[in-house]
């Protein structure tokens, strides 16, 4: 409230955040991460601006969207109902699939991997290695599959495509159509750590 004269170039001023000032997004979460305090990381998560509440079963996800509407009551937030979904089995999330079963890769995001044609210069490889390695964590030694076309990106390094590097794209592709499942871990299990370097 106190910086809306600031934002003011006329006598007009925003009642609200606007989109395109610099801090907006910081300040926007830092202002969710005072008022949800407590609830981040056990009753929802937060990603600039959206929350993700997860739930086990209909009473528990009621009850956590019940607190969350009070926090964002008692600080004079409101909410926009066309921007939200509540209840969902299913949602994507920041480029993925979340459902009960765990996270998995958005299906139009893999399309559009599959759909890359095979790369003509550098910057192809690297447009592609980018879309590719969002989904790293997906792909079991993602890095040792992916050193041939990573090696076409070393400066002045001559670029020629070569059937190790059109493997290497297609192995990428092949390996994100399979359908991988992070699933959620267990706390009660054991845990083994292997490192992907």
């Amino acid at each position: 409230m106190d910086s809306r004269p600031l934002t003011a170039f006329s006598t007009p001023q925003f009642k609200s955040m606007p989109f395109g000032l610099r801090n907006s997004p910081i300040t926007f979460s830092r202002l969710m991460s005072i008022i949800m305090a407590g609830l981040i990381g056990n009753t929802m998560f937060l990603y600039l601006g959206d929350l993700l509440v997860v739930s086990k079963n209909t009473q528990e996800h009621e009850s956590k969207l019940r607190k969350i509407f009070q926090r964002l009551t008692d600080a004079g937030l409101t909410i926009n109902p066309k921007k939200c979904t509540f209840f969902q089995k299913k949602i994507n999330y920041l480029g993925h699939t979340v459902d009960s079963d765990g996270i998995s890769p958005n299906s139009a995001k893999i399309e559009d991997i599959l759909c890359f044609p095979t790369p003509r210069e550098v910057k192809h490889v690297k447009s592609f290695l980018g879309l590719a390695g969002f989904y790293r964590p997906f792909i079991k030694g993602f890095a040792k599959i992916a050193d041939p076309l990573s090696r076409l990106l070393i400066k002045d390094a001559s670029f020629t495509w070569t059937a190790e590097h059109q493997q290497s794209f297609d192995m990428l592709k092949s390996l994100l159509t399979r359908s991988p499942v992070l699933i959620f871990p267990d706390f009660q299990l054991p845990f083994t750590l292997a490192i992907d370097a």
